[in-house]
C-alpha cells in the first residue's frame, strides 16, 4: 500500500513539479544568459520593490522614503516582500524566490486536492500541467509580481466552494473559504469576480449566511485600504486601477449597458480564454439539466460567473498576467468536471484509466493549439525582461550618477525608485498624486502638468514622447537634448527620450549623458541633439 501511495504522489505531484522545474530552469537560463543576472519581466515588480524597501528602510509606503503613495494594488504582495526585505536584507531575488515558493508550493497542494477529488493519479498530473502551461505559470514567476500568488488563491476558493457545498461538516472548510476570499482582494482587486462566483454558489446553495460572509470578506480588503489610501489624502483606489482605467475609456461616450457591451467586443481575449468558457458554460449547462442542479459542479460556476464578469469589466493582456489567474481557474474547473468522480455514479477502473488515456492526448492537443500562450510565452517573458535590463537599469544608473536626491520626471517608474535616490514626479499617476489627480479631472495638458512639474523645481525629464501626444505633449515646452534607442522603432518603448527644462539643465544634461555613453550597454544607441522647444 505504501509503495502505491508514493507511486501515486510521484505521478499526481512529482510529475507536475518535474515539469514545471524544467520549464522554470529553461527560462531561467535563457534571462541570465540576456542580462548577465536576475531580471524581471516588467518595470512593476520594481514599483513593488521600492514600496517594499522603503516600507522596510523608513516605515513608509511608497516609492520615495517620505511620501505616501498608493501605487501598489497588491498589498499582500508588496507586505510580503517587505517582510522578507526586514528579515534578511534588500535583494533583487526576493520576488523570484517568494513567487518559485508558491508556485512548487500551488502544485503539490493542488495534486492533493485533485486526488482527494478521486482523479487517477494520470488524471491529477494532466489537469496540474494544464495549469502550469496555461496559465502561463514559469512566465509568471519571472514577471516577479503577485499573479502566481493569484492563481493560487482563485484555484483554492472555487475548490473550498466545491467542498463547502458537497461536505456534511463544511465549517473548518467554510473558514478556509472566508481567509482565501479575504487574501484574494488584498492580492488583486480582480480577486472579486471570483469571490462573486463563490458566493453565487453558496446562495444557489440556499446558503445565505456564508454566501454574505464570504462576500464580505471579499469587500473588507477593498474598503479598508480604500479608507487607509484617502486618510492619506489619496483617492479611495489605488492609482494603478484609476489610472489604467479597466473598463475601457473609448466606451465612455455610450450608455453603461452599452458601454459594457463594447467593452466585451473589444476585450481581445485570449481565444484560450474564451475556449475554456465555451467548454465550461456547456458542461455547467450539462449537469444542470442531468442533476436539476447549479451546484453539481461548483466550481465551474465559480469560474463561469468570473469569466462573465471580467469580460466586460477588466482588460486582457500585458504579458499574459492580467488574465492567467482565470485561465488556471477554467483549466482547473473544466478538468475537474470531466475528470472528476460523479457522484451519481460509480465509474468503472478501465474506463476511468480510459479518460486518464484521453486527458493526456487531450493536453497534448491542447498545448499545441494554444502553442502562443503555452510554448511562446517563456520566450516573450525573456525578450521584455532583456528590454528592462538594457533600458532600466541603465536609466537607473544614470539618474543614480547625475541626479542623486535631484527631482525628475518620468513614466516608468519602478527601477529608477527601487535603484536610485531621487525625487520621482511619475507622470503616469501611479506614485505622484499631483498626476492622478489631473488625470482623474481630464486636466492632463501642457499648461496644467508644466505648471506641476516648476512648481517642484523638475529641469529633467525621461520619457516616451509617444506617450504624450496632442493635448498632453508637456514636452513641447521643453528643450529636447537626446535619446536612447534600445530596442528599434518597432515598440512604443523602444525609443527614451532625454528633456531639460531650460538652457542651463540642457547644457548639464547633454554633459551628463556623453561621459555616461560608455556605460550604456552594447545595443543601445544614444544620440545627443539639443533642440530647443517649438512655439
Amino acid at each position: 500500500m505504501t509503495s502505491t501511495a508514493t507511486r501515486n504522489r510521484a505521478l499526481s505531484m512529482g510529475l507536475p513539479v518535474l515539469v514545471f522545474v524544467v520549464l522554470f530552469g529553461l527560462t531561467g537560463r535563457a534571462i541570465i544568459n540576456a542580462t548577465g543576472h536576475i531580471a524581471y519581466g516588467l518595470d512593476d515588480p520594481y514599483i513593488h520593490m521600492a514600496i517594499a524597501k522603503n516600507l522596510a528602510l523608513h516605515g513608509v509606503w511608497g516609492v520615495a522614503p517620505n511620501t505616501f503613495a498608493a501605487a501598489s494594488s497588491s498589498p499582500i504582495w508588496t507586505a510580503m516582500v517587505a517582510a522578507v526585505f526586514l528579515a534578511t536584507g534588500i535583494h533583487d531575488a526576493v520576488p523570484l524566490l517568494l513567487n518559485l515558493f508558491i508556485a512548487l508550493t500551488g502544485i503539490v497542494l493542488l495534486g492533493a486536492a485533485l486526488t482527494k477529488e478521486r482523479l487517477s493519479p494520470l488524471e491529477a498530473a494532466a489537469v496540474a500541467i494544464g495549469v502550469i502551461f496555461f496559465a502561463p505559470l514559469v512566465p509568471m514567476v519571472w514577471v516577479g509580481m503577485e499573479h502566481t500568488l493569484h492563481i493560487a488563491l482563485a484555484i483554492a476558493a472555487a475548490w473550498l466552494c466545491r467542498r463547502c457545498v458537497r461536505a456534511a461538516t463544511s465549517e473548518p472548510v467554510f473558514a478556509w473559504l472566508v481567509a482565501v476570499s479575504m487574501a484574494m482582494t488584498l492580492t488583486r482587486y480582480e480577486g472579486l469576480f471570483v469571490v462573486a462566483g463563490c458566493a453565487l454558489v453558496l446562495l444557489v446553495a440556499r446558503r445565505v449566511a456564508a454566501a454574505i460572509a464570504v462576500a464580505a470578506a471579499g469587500a473588507l480588503p477593498v474598503i479598508g485600504v480604500g479608507l487607509w489610501n484617502l486618510s492619506h489624502g489619496w483617492y479611495f483606489l489605488p492609482a494603478s486601477i484609476m489610472v489604467k482605467q479597466t473598463v475601457l475609456p473609448q466606451a465612455q461616450a455610450l450608455s453603461l449597458p452599452a458601454r459594457l457591451l463594447h467593452n466585451v467586443a473589444t476585450s481581445n481575449a485570449p481565444p484560450e480564454f474564451l475556449a475554456l468558457l465555451a467548454v465550461a458554460l456547456v458542461l455547467l449547462l450539462h449537469r444542470a439539466v442531468r442533476t436539476r442542479s447549479l451546484t453539481a459542479e461548483p466550481q465551474l460556476v465559480v469560474f463561469v460567473c468570473a469569466a462573465l464578469l471580467r469580460l466586460p469589466l477588466a482588460k486582457f493582456g500585458w504579458v499574459y498576467r492580467y488574465e492567467a489567474y482565470l485561465v488556471a481557474l477554467g483549466v482547473f474547473a473544466t478538468g475537474l468536471a470531466l475528470l472528476g468522480h460523479d457522484a451519481t455514479a460509480d465509474t468503472p477502473v478501465r474506463a476511468r484509466r480510459s479518460r486518464g488515456d484521453v486527458a493526456l492526448a487531450t493536453l497534448a492537443v491542447a498545448v499545441a493549439l494554444g502553442a502562443n500562450r503555452t510554448l511562446v510565452s517563456p520566450a516573450a517573458v525573456v525578450t521584455t525582461a532583456a528590454h528592462i535590463d538594457r533600458q532600466h537599469r541603465p536609466m537607473a544608473e544614470f539618474l543614480a550618477r547625475y541626479y542623486d536626491g535631484r527631482p525628475v520626471a518620468l513614466n516608468d517608474i519602478g527601477k529608477v525608485s527601487y535603484s536610485a535616490n531621487v525625487q520621482v514626479h511619475d507622470l503616469i499617476g501611479l506614485a505622484s498624486l499631483d498626476a492622478t489627480m489631473l488625470r482623474a479631472r481630464g486636466e492632463f495638458d501642457r499648461a496644467h502638468v508644466n505648471a506641476w512639474l516648476d512648481r517642484d523645481d523638475v529641469r529633467v525629464a525621461l520619457i516616451y514622447d509617444s506617450l504624450f501626444q496632442g493635448a498632453a505633449a508637456f514636452q513641447d515646452d521643453w528643450i529636447r537634448v537626446g535619446q536612447w534607442d534600445t530596442d528599434g522603432n518597432d515598440i512604443v518603448e523602444g525609443r527614451v527620450s532625454f528633456y531639460a527644462r531650460d538652457v542651463a539643465s540642457a547644457r548639464e544634461l547633454a554633459a551628463n549623458m556623453r561621459a555616461f555613453a560608455a556605460q550604456l550597454p552594447q545595443r543601445v544607441t544614444q544620440s545627443v541633439d539639443v533642440q530647443a522647444p517649438g512655439p
